[in-house]
């Protein structure tokens, strides 16, 4: 079961995110420039097991792991899509799966095909909870 939520008295104890258009380009979730220097800690400098990642404001970023570690919260304040091929000429199709124990698209988008460009492969996110 999904549960949304929204702050009832119209007020939200979370800080603001910045209003900004979405980059032009894309970035790889794959590809450690992507995340610039955030989890340059990590074995391949991309988000692992565990951790908190946030697809940053402005961001456009694309999923390309077939399948992915359990990230402990994705926070979407920018845009994710699913890497499909016609998203870019250089990325081709493929079965993706995505899991995290907390997913929250606050003020971002995610994208997994759209009525014009459906996702022809199979895309799957798994929410682990608590």
């Amino acid at each position: 079961m999904i549960q949304g939520f929204q702050c009832a008295s119209g007020e939200c104890p979370l800080d603001d995110v910045d209003d900004v258009e979405i980059e032009t380009g894309i970035r790889l979730w794959s590809l450690q420039s992507s995340w610039e220097g955030l989890f340059d800690n990590n074995p391949d400098g991309i988000p692992k097991e565990g951790d908190d990642v946030e697809v940053k404001p402005g961001w456009n970023m694309i999923f390309d792991l077939e399948e992915s570690p359990i990230f402990e919260l994705l926070a979407i304040n920018g845009r994710l899509t699913f890497q499909q091929e016609n998203v870019t000429a250089n990325l081709t199709d493929m079965d993706l799966h995505l899991h995290a124990h907390h997913i929250f698209i606050r003020a971002g988008e995610l994208i997994i095909g759209t009525e014009t460009t459906p996702f022809t492969k199979k895309a799957k996110i798994t929410l682990h909870g608590e």
